[in-house]
This record gives C-alpha cells, sequence and structure tokens, in this order.
C-alpha cells in the first residue's frame, strides 16, 4: 500500500520474478483490473526488469503468457474485470497490480488457484493506492487474517521521482483537494462519505 510514485508496479514486478525462481517449472499470474491497465503500466515495468537483469524471456502476446526459460516459468497476464474467467486454472503463485480497482470476488477467485503440484512457494500479493476503507482496507489494513502481511510506504520515499522533477508534489498539492492529496499523495485511508444513505 502505498501513494503515488512510490514504485508499487515496480514492486509488485520484482515480486513476480523472484517467485518465477522459487518456483521453477510452475505457473504464476500477473495481473490488473483491465487489461489495458496491465498493458499500459504493469507491462512496461515487469520487461524493464527483464531487460535490465537480462532475464530470459518469450512474449506471446496473442495468448496473453510470457514464458522464462531459466525457471521454465508461464506467466499469464490478464485482466480481472470478470472473475469467473480465472476458474480452472492451477497456480503456485499471482501479483495483481491496482487492488483497490479490482473486485474482490477476482481476488478470492484467485486465491482458490494457488494449488499447482510441484509449487514451492505458494503467494498471492498485490499493491494499491488507499482508496477509502473498501474491501482491501477491510481485509488487509483494519483486520488482516492470520496469512496476510501488508507492507506500507511512505510518502516522499521515492527520491528517483524528485530526482527526474523536484516539483512533482507540489504541482500535485496544488491539483488535487485536501482529501484527494492525503489518499494518493500521503497515502492515508480515508474515510469516503460521499456515497452514504441517510
Amino acid at each position: 500500500s502505498g501513494p503515488v510514485g512510490s514504485g508499487k508496479s515496480k514492486a509488485l514486478c520484482y515480486e513476480a520474478v523472484r517467485l518465477s525462481y522459487l518456483n521453477p517449472n510452475c505457473a504464476g499470474l500477473l495481473g490488473a483490473p483491465s487489461y489495458h491497465m496491465l498493458r499500459d503500466v504493469t507491462l512496461p515495468a515487469l520487461f524493464g526488469i527483464l531487460n535490465e537483469q537480462q532475464i530470459p524471456h518469450d512474449y506471446y502476446k496473442s495468448e496473453g503468457m510470457l514464458r522464462l526459460s531459466e525457471p521454465g516459468v508461464a506467466i499469464y497476464l490478464r485482466g480481472l474485470s470478470q472473475s469467473d474467467a480465472l476458474r480452472g486454472m492451477n497456480l503456485t503463485w499471482f501479483g495483481v497490480d491496482e487492488v483497490t480497482y479490482t473486485q474482490e470476488a477476482s481476488w478470492t477467485q484467485l486465491e482458490a488457484r494457488l494449488r499447482q503440484p510441484g509449487g514451492v512457494s505458494y503467494c498471492g500479493f498485490g499493491v494499491w493506492t488507499p482508496k477509502g476503507h473498501d474491501w482491501v482496507y477491510r481485509r488487509f489494513v483494519e483486520s488482516p487474517g492470520e496469512h496476510y502481511g501488508l507492507v506500507k510506504a511512505q510518502p516522499f520515499e521515492n527520491r528517483h521521482i524528485t530526482k527526474g522533477n523536484p516539483i512533482y508534489y507540489d504541482l500535485l498539492k496544488q491539483s488535487y483537494s485536501e482529501g484527494e492529496y492525503e489518499q494518493e499523495v500521503l497515502g492515508l485511508y480515508r474515510v469516503d462519505n460521499s456515497n452514504r444513505v441517510y
């Protein structure tokens, strides 16, 4: 969990690569709320890591799959707008970008897929910017289960942002309302009363 610009998508992709090597000859899944978000945000971060670390890979765009040849791992690339489309898969791990924009049913369906024989380290993980007291807040922040953990990135901690654009956060403070700034830039979990009915 963390504010905008804290490197969440990159951290997600590093974890995907790490779990691929921990679970050779198995399968994992990298997802986002929509395929467009996966294509535009998550995949560039993943390909940047694979190229930077010189990890051999083959991308099968039409099949929505990436294969890492060294560990012999298939990584399925999926938009998560339809939870039923995830049924039947066998995985050792999955990672979800921007979990707060993903349906809870998709997360639950993915948890049920962590059953592939031969796995060494079964794990589901995700990254997100806070979005009020939604299902993600209730599950991972307010009352996390025994097998859940949370890492909270701190605001302004990613120095690469300010190195490239020193006024990045100043501009956001001018552009956002106070509530939006607290949520998006400070990474706080605000109570949103806008949809309440009295």
